[in-house]
Formats: structure tokens, C-alpha cells, sequence
């Protein structure tokens, strides 16, 4: 220290970093010298996730129920809100005789349905949902998302439900 008063906190508190900065394990609150123990790290080491994935619903040639979809949507988030991540989507939803366009989005257990339109009559009617998050339950989540097709006269033909994860 090249501080004339030998006392000084700061000089005693860089001696003892440089005492202990001969350590190779990278820890500087080590006190052995020339420490090369694997376990002696600065910090833990984190677990990789690769149970993340990307699933998308698809809907075509038939408009979905609305009531039907937003039990499904609850039932995920009730149950699983935790790994949902993200998700959004362009849902086509039947509703007096009409079929409106909405947006879907949200965050764990957080969602919003916005309207956005009446569908454009010039457009094929397709309904999209993409889920980012952990541990998806794709198969249970294709079935009950298949079942919130609304045909209009109460039969479920003549729609195409495609789901899987990318």
C-alpha cells in the first residue's frame, strides 16, 4: 500500500485479494493457495431446460366455439399456467351466425382475446394457436383443442385439425 498510514482498511482489504488471488479454482473468497478443486467454483452451475418447445394448433375449414375454446384456454392455464411461456393466435370463432376474427395472447397465466374483425369472406377460415413453454402436453392439447369446433349443425365433419411441435 503506498499509503503512509499503515492502517487503512482499503490497503488491508487489496493484500488479502491479492493473497488469495494465487487460487486457480477462479474463487476469490478461497482461502487455500493454489486451490484447483472442481467443486470450488464462484458459481453453481445452472441446469439446462431442453424440455422447451413450440407447439402449434391449426384449425382449418371450420370456425371454432368460443365457449368451448375459452374452456380449454382456462383449463391449460389453471393447470399449467407456470410452463406456458408465451402463446398467441388468430382464432376464427362462430358467433350469431357469423365468424369474427380475434387475437389471442399471453404470458403464463395472463391473457388477452382481442376482436379484431368479421373474417374476410375472400379468406379460407383457419384458426392458428402457437404455445411456448415447458413440458407441453401436445397430445391431450391437440385432442381438447380439436373439440372446440363449432360446425355450425352440431356435427364435428368437414374441418381439418392439424397440431404438433416444432
Amino acid at each position: 500500500c503506498k499509503k503512509k498510514n499503515g492502517n487503512d482498511p482499503d490497503c488491508e482489504d487489496k493484500a488479502a485479494q491479492q493473497a488469495t488471488s494465487t487460487s486457480t479454482c477462479g474463487n476469490s473468497k478461497c482461502k487455500k493457495k493454489d486451490c484447483s478443486d472442481p467443486d470450488c467454483k464462484t458459481a453453481p452451475q445452472l441446469e439446462k431446460h431442453t424440455d422447451i418447445g413450440t407447439m402449434l394448433l391449426e384449425m382449418e375449414d371450420a370456425p371454432l366455439d368460443g365457449q368451448r375454446f375459452t374452456a380449454f384456454l382456462q383449463k391449460i392455464m389453471q393447470e399449467r399456467s407456470i410452463d406456458l411461456y408465451r402463446y398467441k393466435g388468430i382464432l376464427a370463432v362462430r358467433q350469431k351466425g357469423l365468424i369474427i376474427r380475434y387475437v389471442l395472447q399471453g404470458v403464463h397465466d395472463v391473457s388477452e382475446l382481442t376482436f379484431s374483425s368479421e373474417w374476410p369472406a375472400e379468406r379460407p377460415v383457419k384458426s392458428q394457436v402457437v404455445i411456448i413453454g415447458r413440458d407441453l402436453d401436445t397430445e391431450s392439447w391437440k385432442q381438447a383443442f380439436a373439440e372446440c369446433v363449432d360446425a355450425g349443425d352440431g356435427q364435428m365433419q368437414g374441418y381439418r385439425m392439424q397440431g404438433g411441435v416444432c
